[in-house]
């Protein structure tokens, strides 16, 4: 099961749905950046069903199933190159040997837009340890939108641009935010769907003892 945001209109709820499609993948729809099929309409359907949302409301305050690093895929990591946003290239595997947090969003994502002060929060703490922040902006068009809304939230931690989906597609992104955690070896040890409050003290010290 995946934390995850669904938006319907004026109703914003968190909810836990045991399907890849969440409204990372409806805000994919609407910019016209898909990675598969994707039906916002019958999503939206569904989610005026009112049994439906007692069930997902139930589900999430209910339970801890929204742990941050609770799903561990343990497979290796993608290589790609992409230019950042001072136009220079950049390979992941240029930060092998270190911790790599790997974050996919868009500029026009609720939910990445809010958990952005988090990681900036996290990149901070983590300074000096084999870590590394990686933000991978999947926005389409002119990367002016993107360097404004870095330079605004005052976010200091490396951003790439994959306006074609060429990075999301190796990791098959479907919706998003969505996190990789990947170790010293180059092992995914977390996929994270949905935002997160990632300087939390319990995932800086999972992160930190990773990093060791």
């Amino acid at each position: 099961m995946k934390c995850l945001e669904f938006l319907d209109d004026n109703l914003r709820v968190n909810v836990v749905h045991v399907h890849v499609r969440s409204d990372g993948a409806f805000f994919l729809a609407k910019n016209r950046v898909h990675y598969g099929t994707i039906y916002p309409e019958n999503m939206k359907r569904t989610l005026r069903s009112p049994l439906i949302l007692l069930l997902a409301v139930s589900l999430v305050m209910g339970s801890g199933l929204c742990s941050a690093m609770a799903e561990r895929p343990a497979s290796k990591y993608s290589d790609f190159h992409l230019l950042d946003t001072d136009g220079i290239y950049t390979r992941l595997s240029d930060h092998k040997g270190k911790v790599i947090f790997l974050n996919f969003f868009a500029t026009w994502c609720p939910p990445c837009r809010r958990e952005m002060p988090s990681i900036q929060k996290l990149h901070n703490k983590m300074k000096g340890k084999k870590f590394e922040v990686i933000c991978v902006s999947v926005d389409r068009g002119d990367k002016n939108k993107v360097m404004n809304f870095i330079k605004s939230g005052g976010y200091t931690f490396k951003v790439l641009l994959d306006s074609d989906g060429s990075a999301a597609d190796k990791y098959s992104v479907a919706s998003i935010p969505v996190t990789f955690i990947i170790d010293k070896k180059g092992t995914i040890v977390s996929k994270v769907i949905g935002e997160r409050d990632w300087a939390s003290d319990d995932i800086i010290k999972e992160l930190t003892r990773l990093a060791q």
